[in-house]
């Protein structure tokens, strides 16, 4: 399982490559106040794990295939125990 800021990084990046700093304001947006330097330490992490490429100048960060997998899986699994959350 993916640690929480990773996951709301992921569920943005799904949608649109974007920048740090519009990256930091979606996550605001989502209630996640993180750092620059918090979150260019996490797509660092991410980069390294193959789930994102950082792209040189104005193209920002984008999940890559197997990012694009990853957050398939992980919205798959939150929609499997949510009835069980319920109950």
């Amino acid at each position: 399982m993916l640690p929480e800021l990773d996951c709301a990084i992921l569920s943005i990046l799904y949608k649109e490559s974007l920048g740090r700093s519009a990256l930091i304001q979606k996550l605001k947006e989502q209630g996640n106040c993180v750092s620059e330097y918090t979150l260019r330490r996490q797509l660092e992490t991410l980069e390294h794990k193959g789930i994102l490429v950082r792209q040189i100048g104005r193209g920002g960060t984008a999940l890559t295939p197997k990012g694009r997998a990853v957050f398939e899986q992980m919205y798959q699994y939150a929609e499997h125990i949510r009835p069980f959350e319920e109950m």
